[in-house]
C-alpha cells in the first residue's frame, strides 16, 4: 500500500506534466523541448512550496482578493457540474408557459417631433407663435424646415416606452402614450424643451411564440436550475459547519 500522502509531500504526476505541456504549447504555439520542460516542473514545484507554505504562514486567511478568487473557484466547480444537463422539449415548454408575460414583445411608437429650444434657445415657444406652427405643421408644413435642429434627430422608429423615456425623459413618454396618429399636437415639454410631436404609428404589444425565443428560454431555465442547484448545495455544505452570529449585544442571530 502507498504510503498516506501528507502535507509535506508534493506529488507531480503524469497529469501534472501534461497540463504543464499544454499550458506551454498554447502560450507558444509548440509543445516544451525536455530542458524547457524541466524547468516547467521545477517551476511548478517552487510554486506549489510557496504556497503551501503562505497557507501555513496564514496568509490565505484575511485576505479579500484570496478570499474572492477561492469563493469563484467553488462556485465554478458547482456550475460546471449542475450547468451540463440540457432540459428537454417539454421542460421547456413547460417553462415557457409559466412565465410567458417575460417573453411579451412590447408595443412600440414611431413619432416625429419639431424641437422649439428651452429658455433663451427658445424662439417664443408659448402662446400664439406655438399655435401658429402647429398649424402650419397641421396644414402640410414640412417639419424639417421648422425648429431648432436636434441632436439625436426628428423622427424616431419603433421605439418602446421605456426607449422614448430615455431619449426624451418619462414625463414625455407618459404625454404622448395616447395622442392620436396622424396629428400634431404640442405643446410637449420633454428634459431639453418644448417640442411639437407627431405620433406616425403604433405597433400593440405582440405574445412571441416558444420557437421564436426557445434560446432566451433554454438559457432562464438553465440559469434557473443552477441558482437551484447552488442554493441546494450550499444548504447541504453549510451542515457540516456549527454557524453562530452574535449580534452587538452578544446574543446569537439566526441564520
Amino acid at each position: 500500500m502507498a504510503p498516506a500522502r501528507t502535507a509535506r509531500e508534493i506529488l507531480v504526476t503524469q497529469a501534472h506534466i501534461e497540463a504543464l505541456r499544454q499550458d506551454h504549447l498554447r502560450r507558444t504555439g509548440s509543445l516544451p523541448t525536455e530542458e524547457e520542460e524541466r524547468r516547467l516542473v521545477a517551476r511548478y514545484i517552487d510554486d506549489e512550496v510557496l504556497v503551501r507554505e503562505a497557507m501555513r504562514m496564514g496568509m490565505d486567511q484575511g485576505d479579500p482578493i484570496v478570499r474572492r478568487r477561492l469563493i469563484q473557484k467553488m462556485e465554478s466547480l458547482m456550475e460546471e457540474f449542475y450547468a451540463r444537463a440540457e432540459p428537454d422539449d417539454a421542460e421547456v415548454r413547460e417553462y415557457f408557459e409559466a412565465h410567458k408575460e417575460r417573453f411579451l414583445e412590447q408595443p412600440r411608437i414611431s413619432l416625429t417631433h419639431v424641437f422649439l429650444g428651452r429658455g433663451a434657445d427658445r424662439p417664443a415657444a408659448e402662446g400664439s407663435s406655438v399655435r401658429v406652427l402647429l398649424e402650419k405643421l397641421r396644414a402640410g408644413a414640412d417639419p424639417r424646415t421648422m425648429g431648432i435642429p436636434f441632436p439625436l434627430g426628428q423622427s424616431f422608429e419603433q421605439r418602446t416606452h421605456r426607449e422614448v423615456a430615455g431619449l426624451f425623459g418619462d414625463s414625455f413618454a407618459k404625454a404622448i402614450a395616447d395622442l392620436p396618429e396622424g396629428v400634431w399636437h404640442g405643446p410637449v415639454e420633454s428634459s431639453y424643451g418644448i417640442h411639437l410631436v407627431r405620433v406616425d404609428s403604433r405597433t400593440p404589444a405582440r405574445q412571441k411564440g416558444l420557437e421564436e425565443v426557445r434560446e432566451r428560454v433554454v438559457k432562464e431555465l438553465k440559469t434557473q436550475r443552477l441558482e437551484a442547484a447552488k442554493r441546494s448545495e450550499l444548504s447541504r455544505l453549510r451542515e457540516r459547519y456549527r454557524i453562530r452570529c452574535l449580534g452587538p449585544d452578544g446574543k446569537g442571530l439566526d441564520q
